[in-house]
């Protein structure tokens, strides 16, 4: 149930960024490479960009990438680890 919340969701923000509409996501941090982690992230005004190769990288389905609105930066978050879209939770409260 969750995962099929979660890749309705990332289709949702794939339509919203071809039409470039930004949007405010809030995701939990984590760096598989340092097994570390920044806590929760909140980045504001971005859009969703081409991301891994689901053929090619086993992260591919899972990694997704995003560009920032306003400074351009590139960044990346675990679909899992993404908690909310414009300020409203991704799930709701069981």
């Amino acid at each position: 149930m969750k995962t099929r919340v979660l890749y309705r969701t990332v289709g949702k923000l794939h339509r919203l960024s071809k039409q470039g509409i930004p949007f405010d996501i809030t995701f939990a941090s984590y760096n598989e490479t340092d097994g570390t982690s920044n806590g929760i992230v909140t980045k504001k005004k971005v859009m969703l960009r081409t991301g891994l190769s689901n053929r090619k990288y086993k992260k591919g389905r899972v990694l997704i990438g995003y560009k920032e609105y306003k400074t351009g930066n590139n960044g990346w978050f675990y679909l899992p680890l993404l908690l909310k879209v414009n300020n409203k939770p991704i799930y709701k409260d069981d």
